[in-house]
């Protein structure tokens, strides 16, 4: 919770900013932006176009496809040991 605007805006100006410092990674936030985007314009219609291509296919295929989801999962979450919520208590 911001205490007020000011803190509220350097802390929207910094999620968007791509050079400033901070936790997490920028690319992350670029895929999440960029999914969002799709998932929003196309919707139900992306899952069903998706699933419909993907069991059309031979189980080789489909795990191989998982297996890549798996691994850019992997690849794409946050480093390190997030500090727990009572660290400072």
């Amino acid at each position: 919770m911001c205490p007020d605007v000011t803190v509220a805006m350097v802390f929207i100006e910094r999620l968007i900013d791509f050079t400033s410092s901070g936790l997490g990674s920028k690319i992350t936030l670029l895929y999440a932006i960029i999914l969002g985007w799709i998932m929003n314009l196309y919707g139900s219609d992306f899952y069903s176009a998706i699933t419909t291509q993907t069991t059309k296919r031979s189980l080789l295929f489909q795990s191989a496809l998982l297996l890549i989801l798996l691994i850019t999962l992997l690849l794409l979450r946050p480093g390190g040991v997030a500090p727990t919520l009572y660290f400072q208590f």
